[in-house]
């Protein structure tokens, strides 16, 4: 008989995560946010722009703007040690070692003043301790795995004379280089073309398979989380408003925002004759946030007391979300 099945390593657990502004406590920009990520899964973080998802991913790694805090019940542990309240010289030992980031605009993330061998090999020599030998061939082999045709002469070669596909490829070969557990991509694919954000999601994908790697993948759009998540979470006004396995996500949204913006996903069998669907009104200031639950004044399926009353969290099996009106 086999026995049971272990659980996966917990590797990230935030909670109450909440981020404001400097000398402002009464504005936050992101609103006790709860997340926990196991070993080579693939969550998928989602909402429009200005949801609080790259500050959610930056706080992880201690790289807040200076103009920029924790809030006071903020935690984030690491295989169960406390990050916040770290050292600067204790987040530098957990960056790219443990926790890699692949940053938004790939043609401008590279150093520009350095070629792509260069700025590899300073990684694996720092990072992992190689030869100058073993980096480059370490580094051929991350470019080759990348689907990189000619990956010796891209060694050479400096960011601006590279296409945006290949500069993203570039930026994932780094964060892959030093074998991190967990990658943070922030909508790595929002300054490509169509053709080559689906080629270079479904290549980082399959080598985070391959490597147990988990992947928090940051993005405005839900399509790219149904091709490569295990789990969803929907982010409103710095809040997680849903949270669920992509399948339930997809084909049972209880949240009217989720709802929302997998209307407004283009898909192959829709009627040409029905409009993709749109969410009407703006995104509320975070200084101005109306009372009650954010969303109300966009949803049409606010009842009064949405417009009062703060929603709590509710909970079904592996599944939660916060909405006095859930959709059925």
């Amino acid at each position: 008989m086999r026995g049971p099945t272990a659980m996966p390593e917990t590797l990230l657990r935030v909670s109450g995560l909440t981020v404001r502004l400097r000398g402002n406590a009464e504005t936050a920009l992101v609103r006790g946010v709860d997340l926990e990520m196991s070993a080579g899964e693939m969550l998928g973080l989602a909402g429009e722009s200005g949801s609080g998802k790259t500050l959610t991913g930056l706080s992880m790694l201690g790289l807040l703007p200076p103009a920029l805090r924790l809030g006071g019940t903020s935690s984030i542990r690491w295989l169960g040690r406390e990050l916040v309240g770290s050292r600067e010289r204790e987040w530098r030992g957990l960056r790219g070692r443990d926790i890699a980031l692949i940053p938004q605009h790939p043609m401008t993330a590279l150093n520009p003043v350095s070629t792509v061998g260069r700025q590899l090999a300073h990684l694996l020599k720092t990072r992992r301790g190689l030869d100058r030998h073993s980096a480059r061939a370490e580094s051929i082999g991350l470019l080759r795995r990348l689907a990189i045709a000619e990956p010796e002469g891209l060694l050479g070669r400096y960011p601006h004379e590279l296409s945006g596909g290949t500069c993203q490829r570039a930026l994932i070969a780094m964060a892959l280089a030093c074998r991190p557990r967990l990658i943070i991509a922030d909508e790595i694919t929002s300054a490509l073309d169509v053709t080559t954000q689906a080629t270079i999601l479904e290549q980082l994908t399959l080598l985070c398979r391959e490597t147990g790697t988990a992947l928090l993948l940051i993005t405005h759009d839900l399509g790219l989380v149904a091709r490569s998540c295990d789990r969803a979470a929907v982010m409103y006004c710095g809040r997680i408003v849903e949270q669920a396995p992509v399948e339930d996500l997809y084909a049972r949204p209880r949240h009217p925002y989720t709802a929302a913006l997998l209307a407004a996903v283009p898909v192959l069998d829709r009627d040409v004759d029905r409009p993709l669907g749109t969410i009407e009104g703006q995104v509320p200031d975070p200084a101005a946030l109306p009372l009650g639950c954010a969303f109300a004044p966009r949803c049409a399926q606010a009842l009064a007391r949405c417009r009062t009353d703060d929603p709590g969290l509710s909970v079904e099996a592996d599944r939660g979300y916060r909405c006095f009106a859930p959709l059925e």
